[in-house]
């Protein structure tokens, strides 16, 4: 599960407030991520860096103590992105997003090296040794494009290196990579340079987007890839890159990744489309999550909420943008597939799909007497007609349960106004503000449908029904039925008072 291992913030500064912590607080209630990413931690209102004077360099950690605090104690651990340039530091005035992070090289390499091996050492200080092994130290973000860097790949890797020996000083078993970069770009280069001038490196780190596929072939034209598989095999070409490379066995963490995804002639931008708050996306994730199983060291979603403020923090109680959970705390359809995932746990069972239309699947699981099944009718968004999928699931059970005559089936069904919310907001004509009421519909339309059947046993054979229209998610969890209680237990105590209080009645 890479996907759990990881969960993105959108800037460092945006942990200082309660409404997203209160959203990170459900996250690792409902699903429990491991680390925490987010841009920013050098920007300006971290008030990280400044210098006196004489031009000597003045360090300042306590918006930064602040953050890693607030996170830590939700349970996060970190892959810390080093970036932006301070602007005492940096060599323009060229800045990127809402918040006008400054993205261009340092003036001076050395005092760059000294603010990350000052922060690096602060770290230590305050969290110790043997946590800060557990962490990731990232450079920079997407460096590829210039909107993110406006240095050259050359200036990149001499930033890269500094930033290497200024971690490794302070301990050489800290975890140092790179690039962050878009696209998958830039892996190899990386990896040759740091073989090249022996320079430390301890993973690679890169970033896709489904949408990513009409950024390099306009309208799909020419596109190598089946409907909806850019994703899936263009990460899984960049792993086969790293296996060829000189470092065959590095890591590699995908440090972002959402469900945007794009048709032709479709007008769709990277702040605002709807795949993110869809019923589309929950199965776009599962999607991509059972095909890069085994793939992936780490699968960091970009985000874990709507307060995320790149444009701006949205106003709208859905605006497109990536959250997992709307800026009032609403989880969306992909949230929801994420909390049916988390409870795919124990031993994987081998499934076989007969009648499943094409990107739908399913995947089953067993553990402690249970057994549980998770399938989902995923469909390319270039597919304009997409089957319902209508089979009946047959489970050859395990010894525990096959020799029951009926077995309890709870169940849960992600769909338009069941699970996924957004569309029934739709429905209401997109309210800026909702009444109490509408307020209401939308948070019970964003759970999934719960039920419990009872189903009988055949042979040691249950079989479910299986019923979903394009992009819906169900989930079976399947325990033996447990014999009836007729009477609760009463106590001694409870017998007595119960006699005393009705001995004067008829």
């Amino acid at each position: 599960m890479p996907w759990k291992k990881g969960i993105a913030v959108g800037r460092g500064y945006e942990l200082l407030r309660r409404d997203l912590l209160d959203h990170l607080e459900y996250l690792q209630k409902e699903i429990g991520y491991t680390y925490t990413r987010f841009h920013a931690v050098f920007h300006d209102d971290m008030d990280v860096y400044r210098e006196d004077a004489a031009g000597n360099p003045v360090y300042q950690w306590h918006h930064v103590d602040k953050i890693l605090d607030a996170s830590r104690e939700l349970g996060f651990k970190h892959i810390l992105e080093l970036n932006p340039m301070p602007a005492a530091l940096a060599s323009s005035g060229q800045t990127m997003f809402h918040f006008k992070m400054n993205v261009t090289p340092p003036k001076c390499y050395k005092k760059w090296e000294a603010l990350v091996r000052a922060f690096v050492q602060h770290t230590v200080e305050r969290y110790g040794r043997e946590e800060v092994l557990t962490w990731y130290f990232e450079v920079w973000n997407e460096p590829n494009l210039s909107g993110f860097w406006s240095g050259t790949r050359e200036e990149y890797f001499e930033l890269y290196d500094a930033s290497a020996r200024a971690v490794k000083s302070v301990d050489p078993r800290f975890r140092i990579g790179g690039p962050a970069s878009s696209k998958c770009s830039w892996l190899i280069e990386t990896i040759e340079h740091c073989v090249r001038t022996e320079v430390p490196i301890d993973f690679v780190s890169t970033h896709l987007y489904p949408q990513d596929e009409y950024v390099a072939y306009k309208n799909r034209e020419g596109s190598p890839h089946d409907p909806g598989m850019f994703f899936v095999d263009t990460i899984q070409a960049a792993k086969a890159a790293i296996k060829s490379s000189p470092l065959p066995h590095l890591p590699l963490l995908f440090t972002e990744w959402n469900t945007m995804s794009c048709t032709p002639g479709r007008q769709v931008s990277w702040t605002n489309n709807p795949d993110v708050d869809t019923l589309y996306g929950a199965g776009m994730a599962l999607h991509a999550c059972l095909h890069l199983d085994g793939v992936l060291d780490i699968f960091t979603w970009w985000v874990a909420s709507d307060i995320f403020e790149e444009g701006g923090i949205p106003a709208a109680p859905f605006s497109c943008t990536y959250g997992l959970l709307t800026v009032r705390g609403t989880p969306k359809a992909t949230c929801n597939a994420f909390r049916l995932l988390n409870r795919m746990t124990g031993e994987r069972l081998d499934l076989h799909l007969e009648n499943a239309p094409n990107l739908a699947n399913a995947v089953a699981t067993t553990t402690e007497g249970q057994i549980r099944v998770l399938a989902w009718n995923h469909a390319a968004l270039e597919i304009e007609e997409v089957p319902d999928w209508n089979d009946v699931v047959q489970i050859q059970l395990p010894d525990a349960l096959a020799d029951q005559k009926q077995l309890h089936v709870l169940s849960a069904t992600i769909r338009k106004g069941q699970g996924s919310a957004y569309e029934s907001w739709v429905d209401m004509g997109r309210p800026l503000n909702p009444t109490a009421w509408q307020e209401r519909i939308i948070a019970a339309h964003s759970e999934p449908d719960f039920k419990v059947k009872k189903y009988a046993v055949r042979n040691g054979i249950l079989e479910v029904p299986l019923q979903l229209a394009p992009h819906e998610v169900i989930y079976f969890e399947i325990a033996s039925a447990q014999p009836p209680v007729r009477k609760l237990p009463v106590g001694e105590d409870l017998t007595h008072w119960d006699h005393l209080m009705g001995e004067h009645s008829n």
